[in-house]
């Protein structure tokens, strides 16, 4: 078991795994406020954005950024007729996403083949649930619809909507990934609400 290594902030890193056949890393991005609530629960919806990342030069988890527009018509931290933080940028803005959550979820697997994912609730409940074949080539698992910032209760935030509680209920705190018979079990560190942030690849 290698344990989470949490990393604060705007980064720049680098880290090189060499995975066995047998191994899974999760990479996670989180919008994360320990200092406001240690106990990791959702807190509101707040300002995030994330820079791609790369596994062996490949693209392996899209960026989410406002200045490259990755998500258009979805509420920014920044209305239209607010200030940023940087007044020479009028671009630099935030998309409005969950605090205290998982943004982005990837999955490296050590091995080919085909795999069956569970996403399990607080109470380890299977709420969500996909077999796929796991190659070289990076994919997008999409539990619901098509939008990137899908919610676990099936919406777009709008600025507007809210589903509060519901989101609470249904987010996802825990994964089992079972190939051939075997099973992982493996507890998030935040609850997990943008389900259509998942990404998977073998090596």
């Amino acid at each position: 078991v290698v344990p989470s290594k949490k990393i604060y902030g705007l980064i720049d890193f680098r880290k090189n795994y060499t995975l066995t056949k047998e191994d899974i890393l999760l990479v996670m991005s989180a919008n994360e406020r320990e200092e406001i609530n240690p106990s990791h629960v959702l807190l509101q919806r707040t300002h995030f954005k994330s820079v791609a990342l790369f596994i062996d030069h490949t693209l392996f988890i899209p960026s989410l950024m406002p200045e490259y527009d990755d998500v258009p018509g979805y509420p920014l931290w920044f209305g239209k007729d607010e200030k940023p933080l940087i007044p020479q940028k009028s671009d630099y803005n935030y998309y409005k996403l969950w605090e205290n959550s998982i943004v982005n979820l990837g999955i490296v697997s050590g091995s080919k083949g085909i795999y069956k994912l569970y996403f399990t609730d607080k109470n380890e409940k299977v709420v969500f649930y996909k077999t796929i074949m796991v190659t070289q080539k990076v994919q997008n698992i999409k539990l619901i619809g098509t939008h990137p910032l899908r919610e676990v209760d099936g919406t777009v935030y709008d600025g507007s909507k809210s589903a509060d509680e519901t989101i609470r209920e249904r987010a996802v705190e825990g994964i089992i990934i079972e190939k051939e018979g075997k099973k992982l079990f493996f507890r998030l560190p935040y609850p997990f609400v943008y389900i259509n942030r998942i990404f998977i690849k073998g090596v």
